[in-house]
């Protein structure tokens, strides 16, 4: 027999309040938000991204984008004076919000081209040219893991997290199991994830006075305030995020994107 506990949803029927908007006249997501003062008149961005997994940029040309219809700016890192991002989970992982030295990933952001219109904006990105000298793409971990090829030099390893980053002692190595009286091995495969919401990530950003608003399609709007407010150098309390209606996240939407810090 079950028990019911008072403000347990256990054994309780919930209902759902938010099903009826979503099934008649539809939700509010970050693409529909026409009528927000702040956002009257804005700018739209489109990122050039990396084509290649893992290489060294030579060279960006940018000369064509910044002549193209309703073009306003075209940042690199360079330009905008970008300083490496030093992880959380290890300062020797750095990289700029836009790629400079070199690229890491497929779709890593390279530059950011600023139109009136979002179509100027992305006919102006295809103009731009970004040389990779391309490096070992490492697809296989146990092959990264021996490699010299590093994703972060300044890692000195491929193997960039483990337990003593989260302030737990070291747990590899046959020294860790010196005493135990049986030690079972066994080699574990996690199958990759791909997260893939209707809506794609999204945001919007406006100055009120000397206060960032900025709304973003998020799973976590409270832990997109911080990096936010570091990104642009505020202070505490200078950053409000705003969250609309969100088309899936599945853990993709957790975390805060260079493509979103760089909009204040």
């Amino acid at each position: 027999m079950g028990v019911n506990v008072a403000g347990s949803i256990l054994g309780n029927r919930v209902l759902r309040k938010e099903d009826p908007k979503f099934l008649t006249t539809g939700g509010m997501y970050l693409d529909d938000i026409r009528d927000e003062p702040l956002l009257a008149g804005a700018a739209y961005v489109a990122y050039v991204r990396s084509t290649a997994a893992h290489g060294t940029i030579s060279s960006i040309d940018t000369d064509e984008a910044a002549t193209m219809p309703g073009v306003l700016a075209v940042h690199t890192a360079e330009t905008l004076g970008l300083e490496p991002v030093p992880s959380g989970f290890n300062p020797m992982v750095s990289r700029t919000l836009l790629a400079s030295d070199k690229v890491r990933y497929v779709g890593e952001p390279v530059v950011a081209v600023v139109a009136e219109t979002y179509e100027q904006a992305v006919d102006a990105a295809q103009t731009v040219f970004v040389d990779i000298e391309p490096l070992e793409a490492l697809i296989d971990i146990e092959a990264a893991l021996a490699s010299e090829t590093l994703i972060y030099e300044a890692a000195g390893s491929n193997a960039v997290f483990d337990t003593t980053a989260l302030g737990m002692p070291e747990n590899t190595g046959d020294e860790f199991f010196a005493d135990c009286e049986v030690v079972v091995e066994g080699r574990f495969v996690n199958q990759r994830v791909a997260p893939c919401p209707l809506e794609a990530r999204a945001a919007a950003a406006a100055w009120d006075g000397d206060r960032l608003v900025q709304w973003l399609s998020t799973q976590h709007a409270q832990g997109a305030v911080a990096p936010i407010q570091a990104a642009n150098g505020l202070d505490e309390g200078q950053v409000r995020i705003i969250t609309p209606d969100v088309g899936g996240g599945f853990g993709a939407k957790i975390g805060t994107y260079p493509e979103e810090l760089l909009l204040g």
